[in-house]
This record gives C-alpha cells, sequence and structure tokens, in this order.
C-alpha cells in the first residue's frame, strides 16, 4: 500500500495472514486499521509462483480478500485433508501410507517438512522431551537459548561432543584428528593414538546407551578434551550447598535450584542430547508452524494437535469448526494466519493431519476449504 503526503510517499509492504508472531518488540501490524486504510492506495499481488494448482485453491478458500492466480510453471499438486481419530504413536506413519502409494505421492526426502505449532510437540516426536524439560524448568530464557543453541551447557555438546562423534562415526579419520587438535590435544606417538581409538569408540556406545554423567565423565577421564568449568566442577563435587552460609537464604535457594538442574541434566539418557542435535542441525523433517515462515518445502505435513501442544493462543478444533469466528474473533484471527502460513510453504503437496476431536461442524468447514473428496476420516 501506498500513501503520497506531499512530496513523500510511505509503503507499506506485507501480507498480513503472514502476520503470526504476537509479543516482543515487533509483533507486526497485520490489519491496517480501518481509519488508516483510508488514506492508503492497496497494490495487491495476486501471483503465486510457488504453491501447485491445489494448494492455491485451498489458500484461496482460506482467505477473501484476494484471489490468488499461478504465475510460473505451477504444478497440479495434491491438498488433502486428513483426520486420524484412532489412538496412534506415530500418526505420521498413517498420514504417510495414505499420500504415499494410494494418493500418488513419491517420499520427498529431505525436501519434507512436518510442521508442529510448539517444540514441545516436536521434542516428543524427536526424542528429546526430557532434554527440554529440564531446561524449561530453569524458565523461558533457558529454553530458547536452547533451542537457539546460544545455550552454554548445550553448546557445549553441539560444538564438541557431536562433531567429534560424527566425524569418527563417519570415518572421516583426518576430520577427526583435525577436532582433537582444535581442542588442545597433543600427539605423542602410536600408543596415543591407539587409547583415542578405543576411546573414541567407547564414546559412541555410550552415546547410545550411556547418561550425559557417563558421556562427560568419559570424556574427561580419557582426556579427549577438557569439560568446561561448570560442568567439571558439578561432576566432581555436586552441590555445593555446604559452602554458602545458612543465614543467606537467596543463595540457598539459588544453589539447590542449580544443583537439582545439572542432576536432572546428568541423568538424562546421552541419546536425547544426539536427538535433541540432529534436530537443531537440521537433519531431522520436524519444524514449528512459526520456525516455517519463510521457507518452502516440495511436501508438507501439518500437524494440528491442540490437545498435545497446551497453547491458549490458538485452537484449530475451533477455527476449523467456525465456533472461534464468533466466539474469539482474535483467537480465530491467530490460529488462521498461522495455518494459512503453514499452507502455503507446500511446493507442490500438502496434507493436514489433524488429531483433534471430529465433529458435524468440523467436517463441513474442512470439506469447504479441501473439497469432500480431498478429505479423508482414518
Amino acid at each position: 500500500m501506498l500513501v503520497n503526503a506531499g512530496n513523500a510517499v510511505l509503503g507499506l509492504f506485507g501480507d498480513k495472514l503472514q502476520n503470526i508472531y504476537h509479543g516482543g518488540e515487533h509483533p507486526g501490524i497485520g490489519e491496517i486499521p480501518a481509519a488508516l486504510s483510508g488514506a492508503l492506495v492497496p497494490i495487491v499481488k495476486k501471483d503465486n509462483y510457488r504453491c501447485s494448482l491445489a494448494v492455491i485453491g485451498v489458500l484461496n478458500r482460506i482467505r477473501t480478500d484476494i484471489e490468488q492466480t499461478p504465475a510460473g510453471k505451477n504444478s497440479d499438486g495434491s491438498a488433502v485433508f486428513i483426520h486420524l481419530s484412532k489412538a496412534t504413536e506415530n500418526p505420521m506413519d498413517a498420514a504417510r501410507a495414505l499420500t504415499i502409494g494410494p494418493l500418488g505421492w513419491v517420499p520427498a526426502g529431505a525436501d519434507e517438512r512436518e510442521l508442529y505449532l510448539t517444540h514441545k510437540l516436536i521434542a516428543k516426536k524427536g526424542g528429546y522431551d526430557g532434554l527440554l524439560d529440564v531446561f524449561g524448568k530453569r524458565g523461558g530464557f533457558s529454553k530458547d537459548k536452547l533451542q537457539t543453541g546460544e545455550e552454554p551447557r548445550i553448546a557445549f555438546f553441539l560444538e564438541r561432543i557431536e562433531p567429534l562423534a560424527h566425524a569418527w562415526e563417519d570415518g572421516r579419520t583426518s576430520r577427526t584428528l583435525s577436532i582433537l587438535r582444535d581442542t588442545g590435544q597433543e600427539f605423542t606417538g602410536s600408543e596415543w593414538k591407539k587409547a583415542v581409538k578405543v576411546a573414541l569408540t567407547t564414546l559412541l556406545k555410550l552415546r547410545q546407551s550411556g547418561s550425559v554423567r557417563e558421556v562427560l565423565n568419559h570424556v574427561r577421564d580419557s582426556r579427549l578434551f577438557a569439560l568446561t568449568d561448570n560442568f567439571d566442577e558439578r561432576l566432581r563435587e555436586g552441590s555445593k550447598l555446604a559452602h554458602i552460609s545458612a543465614a543467606d537464604i537467596d543463595a540457598l535457594e539459588r544453589e539447590a535450584k542449580e544443583a537439582a538442574f545439572f542432576e536432572e541434566l546428568f541423568a538424562l539418557p546421552y541419546h536425547q542430547i544426539a536427538a535433541f542435535a540432529e534436530f537443531f542441525n537440521e537433519h531431522t523433517p520436524f519444524g514449528t508452524k512459526h520456525g516455517a515462515k519463510g521457507a518452502e518445502f516440495d511436501t508438507v505435513f501439518v500437524v494440528l494437535d491442540d490437545k498435545g501442544a497446551r497453547w491458549s493462543l490458538y485452537s484449530f478444533d475451533k477455527y476449523l469448526d467456525g465456533s472461534d469466528k464468533a466466539g474469539n474473533p482474535e483467537r480465530f484471527r491467530r490460529t488462521r494466519n498461522v495455518f494459512y502460513m503453514c499452507c502455503s510453504r507446500a511446493k507442490r503437496n500438502l496434507a493436514v493431519v489433524d488429531l483433534g476431536a471430529r465433529t458435524a461442524a468440523k467436517d463441513h468447514q474442512v470439506q469447504e476449504l479441501f473439497r469432500k473428496e480431498n478429505c479423508h476420516y482414518l
């Protein structure tokens, strides 16, 4: 949109349905207030170069303000809605069994993404939910730093242990030696090399079956490289409560929480650290709905799970059955925007996988969006 005020021209760029962030310093404008929009001249972009014809059809039924048109060599593609009413440990297995083969889809490999609303759902799927819980108890800041890899304790695993283990596991001897040199190792002959080989082989075994404590102790005791001070001190000394004056109540409380954090972290199975590293390094097909903004993939599975997410800001059940449109219009808008953004990530194939309750109202709304022949109830 543009407004001409004398010699100055002000332009506002964006898509109101891509406004999905809330809170913070820059939550975005979203819908232009009516009092301001009258002075603006809208320039509507209807071209869609990314999505298949099937996906564009769904997008045009989600929103009513513009009608998008294919603008490139858009494929026919496919867009389906899958409701899973039967409880299953692996709902995505059921979704793939329907789409790959019967619907003519082929495995997308690396260019496929499963989108979930929260990191909690991804952590459970990815096998590191215990790790997320441990950091979550320290508060939102610590949990956020975990997810960005900036938290110092998780950074040690991401930058030291995991690259070393992967290099050795993949048979990249030169890379393994390079990592060890970077940590200050000195080569002292064939005996040292034999000891390191044994230590690295043991490390791989402990990554699968040992605890975080066992892996850290092994790294330190085999002298692969030095631990950070806080890890080394906590492994050797544990709690520091005995060194704090009984009169310093605040310090005692802080130390009790810190000691509990390290004990829980050290007790975790190390494979949860390894699983988080796989997610962090984007070696898994999982992603959050918010984290996918701006990205695109050949095949996208959007997983709707209000109960699992436990997030009151959104309700896909009430968005899809239409009840929030009048009952909670602000939540309806937030949920619609996230839903639209996720669907628009698909270049070819889109599957919305619903784990929520099935109702007649939801069936009607969903069949309007995806068309009845594209809705499957398993």
